[in-house]
């Protein structure tokens, strides 16, 4: 199986980077396949995201390192209650979870 994760943490804040290092690994030593599916963004990969519609964020904070999304290898359609459980982890690091936002996204997770 490839893991993107290591290339993905390239470039983080040194803070989201320690959060989803510690998050990544709490969901492995848990049994599910957790990886970082995007981390650091170039302004063109999110304009490609807008306008392929998986995102509308112009303003992203991919972009400047303080965002990871996270998905399970081998899990497309993971559960909403496994990601809510990882964003309680986060929110307890002191970061935000997509899946509070108003448009819920419950694979983003950022340092604000």
């Amino acid at each position: 199986m490839y893991d993107p994760t290591p290339n993905n943490l390239v470039g983080l804040q040194p803070d989201v980077l320690e959060c989803a290092i510690y998050l990544i690994n709490a969901y492995r030593a848990a049994g599910y396949p957790a990886i970082v599916s995007s981390g650091v963004r170039t302004v063109q990969r999110q304009q490609e995201l807008i306008a392929s519609g998986v995102t509308t964020a112009t303003r992203s904070l991919h972009l400047t390192g303080r965002a990871v999304d996270i998905t399970f290898a081998g899990i497309p359609n993971a559960p909403w209650d496994l990601y809510a459980a990882g964003g309680a982890l986060w929110k307890q690091m002191g970061g935000r979870w997509g899946g509070d936002f108003s448009t819920p996204d419950p694979l983003h997770f950022d340092g604000g």
